[in-house]
């Protein structure tokens, strides 16, 4: 039986993987080949290691309300939840390209906008464009032929789950006699986001499209398939 030759593309929260570079010129870094093996596993096999975490869950959760922050601290009339261009029948829109494929955000008539929830107030202030979502960024400009991006933090209070969790760690940490106060400064801890101005809540990083970075992307993508193709 004739089968259909899968061809590699990457997805955008990936693509920062593949474009690692390696330590010997010429040569995919280690990264990249395990992103390309990871692929092939999936197309192969259905093989796929998922990884799931407290933060990622907290994202997932609060990613409308973090939408809402950011375009009430925006301020720029723009109805960023539920909108027609975030959303088409309950789903947000998916593109796809010869390379890249994704699901940006928001996407604006000037902007592509991806929104982060951050753990804590520390890992907030501390935040950053890292490498990995300038890339996806970077796609989804690619994808949708948008200009600018822009990467945007907000810090949101953790959910009940998450506090409760932690209030309930604190029996197996704590001596009995400081369990209340522990248990009541969790909850205060919690409550400082909460009473922030908006405008403290949100930090935001800009991404201009850039058409050389494209073509060293296509230029690694294909080498990405080169290898891809040796599996």
């Amino acid at each position: 039986m004739e089968t259909t030759q899968r061809i590699f593309s990457v997805r955008a929260s990936q693509l920062g993987q593949i474009m690692t570079e390696s330590r010997k010129k010429g040569e995919l870094s280690q990264t990249a080949k395990a992103a390309v093996l990871n692929q092939w596993l999936m197309d192969k096999y259905g093989y796929e290691e998922r990884i799931y975490s407290d933060a990622m869950r907290k994202g997932l959760e609060l990613e409308d309300d973090a939408v809402r922050v950011w375009s009430e601290v925006a301020a720029d009339g723009i109805h960023r939840v539920n909108s027609d261009w975030r959303r088409t029948l309950g789903q947000q829109v998916y593109y796809c390209n010869d390379y890249v494929h994704g699901t940006p955000d928001i996407v604006t008539s000037s902007h592509i906008e991806d929104v982060k929830c951050s753990m804590n107030l520390r890992t907030f202030f501390t935040a950053e464009l890292t490498k990995d979502y300038e890339y996806q960024l970077r796609a989804y400009m690619w994808l949708t032929g948008v200009q600018s991006a822009r990467l945007v933090y907000v810090m949101m209070p953790d959910p009940d789950w998450m506090v409760n969790q932690r209030i309930n760690r604190l029996q197996y940490l704590v001596p009995d006699d400081r369990l209340e106060l522990e248990q009541k400064y969790v909850i205060k801890q919690n409550n400082i986001v909460s009473q922030m101005p908006l405008s403290d809540r949100v930090r935001t990083f800009d991404v201009q499209h850039d058409e050389q970075i494209i073509e060293s992307i296509i230029e690694r993508i294909n080498d990405c398939r080169t290898y891809y193709k040796s599996l």
